[in-house]
């Protein structure tokens, strides 16, 4: 920490970032030493300062700071320090899930905890929207956290400034729902997690996602038009039950998905 803050680049208030440990479309995130209170924290910096990007930003800090769940990352400030706004929560530290092999029960135990988790925000009136492998982490303590909400909205607006992105897609080609790969944002709703979370389960199970094409548009074409191969042609320990779990959550009507 004293090395780092030898550097003024590495100051952000009484924050000093020591390293970068992910970088999005979105911001950065770097482990970072709290001064204030002496412990480690997660401090994400917002890339752009266009007047959406901050006040999408914001909203994603606003939306997290309400959840109260022991898997999702605990907020502690939202800030800007000459024009640099950030975040600092929980730091986590650990892979994300599907970084190293899991069992089979392992595997569900993870997912198990991340739903609860996701629950938690559904019943907050919060749409992840970009539930994957790479956004539900396990820390060294083998304790699960669902990340990154930063494509999260709000079913029920708590102001009148709740952000729409009508006829866009939004989130992770791979791991989307039908709904969010045709653009249909008034189709979103908890459902398309659950889809999303389904895909991450066959994914971990499977070693692959559920569909693999050439490109981005022949991806969402096969999520909207085809279904996914067998997930036991590829994992003989999967149950038909297990396997029949993962098809019903990844219906392509949003009707004939779990409810919750």
């Amino acid at each position: 920490v004293q090395e780092a803050a030898r550097d003024e680049r590495n100051l952000l208030g009484h924050y000093v970032l020591l390293d970068l440990v992910g970088k999005g479309g979105m911001g950065s995130v770097y482990r970072a030493w709290d001064d204030t209170v002496g412990r480690i924290v997660a401090v994400k910096i917002l890339l752009e300062s266009s007047s959406d990007s901050v006040e999408r930003f914001i909203r994603e800090a606003q939306m997290a700071a309400r959840l109260r769940h022991p898997a999702i990352a605990t907020v502690y400030e939202v800030g800007e320090i000459e024009g640099r706004h950030y975040i600092a929560m929980d730091f986590i530290e650990g892979d994300s899930l599907g970084q190293r092999p899991l069992p089979v029960g392992r595997t569900l135990e993870a997912v198990r905890d991340a739903a609860r988790a996701l629950q938690h925000a559904h019943d907050q009136g919060i749409i992840h929207r970009d539930v994957k492998p790479r956004n539900i982490m396990i820390d060294r303590k083998g304790a699960v956290y669902l990340t990154d909400f930063g494509l999260a909205k709000e079913v029920v607006p708590s102001s009148s400034t709740q952000l729409t992105m009508s006829g866009a897609v939004v989130g992770t080609v791979e791991y989307m729902s039908p709904e969010q790969a045709r653009g249909d944002s008034r189709g979103v709703d908890f459902r398309s997690d659950l889809f999303s979370l389904g895909a991450t389960l066959y994914t971990l199970l499977a070693g692959r996602p559920p569909f693999r094409t050439e490109n981005v548009m022949d991806t969402m074409r096969a999520i909207v038009d085809r279904k996914p191969p067998p997930l036991r042609s590829f994992n003989s320990a999967v149950s038909p039950e297990l396997e029949a779990v993962v098809e019903h959550s990844m219906a392509k009507d949003t009707a004939k998905r779990f409810p919750s």
